[in-house]
């Protein structure tokens, strides 16, 4: 799935929140994910640990243009604009 960030909220050592609307497909708790600067170079990648959507916690968020809340555990830094693009690593 992929996520436009919206507003950067809260940043506490290697978690930050964000609220962004989704671009396509489905972000799901635990997902890897790729942060992207606006121009799609990749700058970090990390964890999604949490979905809020509304005032009530989600496993999962889909549907184009759906707006929620999301705890990235990540070293890089996530701002407005920039793009999270989850993925799943196969282990072969």
């Amino acid at each position: 799935g992929t996520l436009k960030v919206i507003k950067d909220f809260s940043r506490q050592k290697d978690q930050t929140l964000v609220g962004g609307a989704i671009i396509d497909g489905m972000i799901s708790v635990n997902e890897s994910c790729k942060i992207k600067h606006k121009d799609g170079t990749e700058i970090g990648r990390g964890t999604i640990i949490g979905i809020q959507q509304g005032k009530m916690e989600a496993q999962r968020v889909s549907g184009q243009g759906t707006e929620c809340g999301m705890m990235i555990k990540s070293k890089a830094e996530i701002l407005p604009g920039y793009i999270i693009e989850t993925f799943i690593s196969e282990i072969k």
